[in-house]
């Protein structure tokens, strides 16, 4: 569909080749290679069906060229609205970031094992990189600003985000998996705080947010089984309480050695390498 209607279509190809580009800086920016493992290529159809809100929806698919893959945008023509295509952006950045540069094989048998690492953790990246990316003006696309402004952009970014985490539309039971995803990776962002020595707040440090999305990016393109990222997110979240920091606080500070696994991986100067090793030492770590 994208070959027959290309001039139809560039508004939203030129949405893509930006989430793209955003989610290959951030990889690049974390790793230690210019050299991306996979080309990503944009693929759009009509999602047939009676009229649904929202509109349009996508997937990241293997492709037969080991190193490239598809992200797939389905569109329901008949309720395509401006609302869909405002949310066009984080669709692909999510797509992009999460999926299209993981370092394991997607479409497979076991990937329902890391829902909570891909659909909760890295979409919360995902949302943090582009809103970083919105408020700097990165993405504003000359001659699509009245189309794209920013706060627009941001604002259905959340409501896009509330809509796929909804027990309404959702029916494969994944809702408490991409929350306790969420979740995951505001308790590492506290943990990280706690391995550099800043004293608890609201909210984590910009620094740590950052050493956390690296960490996230790093972890994501290698080859560690889906598996073990479930483990790992789900050991994790079991320190975060949503309720009350006083809660989350005694949390932190009944599990000493976590942060201790936290402040050698901080001290690294091969974190690349030692992802790993932080992944299977908090696994280890007594219930």
């Amino acid at each position: 569909m994208l070959a027959a209607k290309p001039k139809c279509l560039e508004p939203v190809r030129a949405l893509f080749e930006l989430a793209n580009e955003l989610a290959q800086d951030a990889y690049r920016l974390a790793g230690d290679s210019e050299t991306l493992p996979f080309a990503l290529e944009l693929d759009v159809v009509k999602r047939g069906g009676a009229a649904s809100s929202p509109a349009v929806d996508g997937e990241t698919r293997e492709s037969d060229l080991s190193d490239r893959r598809t992200v797939v945008l389905r569109v329901c023509a008949s309720s395509f609205e401006h609302r869909d295509y405002l949310m066009l952006l984080y669709l692909f950045a999510h797509e992009c970031i999460a999926h299209g540069y993981c370092g394991v094989r997607l479409n497979v048998d076991d990937q329902y094992l890391s829902t909570n690492f891909q659909e909760g953790w890295m979409d919360e990246v995902a949302s943090l990189l582009l809103t970083d990316a919105l408020e700097a003006e990165y993405a504003m696309l000359p001659g699509l600003e009245a189309w794209l402004g920013r706060s627009e952009v941001i604002e259905a970014m959340n409501n896009t985000r509330r809509l796929r985490n909804s027990f309404s539309l959702r029916k494969d039971g994944d809702v408490a998996l991409i929350e306790e995803g969420v979740a995951a990776f505001k308790a590492f962002c506290y943990c990280m705080d706690a391995a550099r020595g800043v004293a608890p707040h609201l909210r984590p440090s910009p620094t740590t947010v950052g050493e956390a999305i690296e960490f996230s990016m790093l972890l994501n393109a290698s080859d560690l089984p889906h598996e073990l990222r479930g483990f790992f997110v789900r050991r994790i979240a079991s320190l975060y309480d949503r309720g009350s920091r006083p809660l989350r606080d005694a949390a932190l500070r009944a599990r000493p050695e976590l942060i201790e696994i936290c402040k050698s991986y901080l001290s690294s100067s091969k974190k690349f390498h030692d992802v790993e090793t932080l992944i299977r030492a908090t696994i280890a770590l007594p219930l």
